[in-house]
């Protein structure tokens, strides 16, 4: 499961808007994708791109925990 989330995180580069907008969020700079039961959740910013959290797709997303970066 491992390799499969870094397979899927280092995909995020070559196509950072394959990933769709995050539910909590109003931000198109703030994407997700999933890779098996966990959601890789980035920012794209200034034309990098940082991952903000890791979080299983079961658990209740606080719009804290996922807040974008400044």
């Amino acid at each position: 499961m491992a390799r499969e989330i870094l397979r899927r995180a280092d995909a995020i580069e070559a196509t950072p808007f394959l990933g769709r907008k995050v539910p909590e969020l109003d931000d198109n700079s703030v994407r997700e994708i999933p890779a098996h039961s966990w959601r890789i959740i980035y920012q794209m910013r200034d034309g990098k791109i940082f991952i903000v959290t890791l979080i299983h797709k079961r658990r209740h997303v606080e719009t804290e925990q996922v807040s974008p970066l400044p």
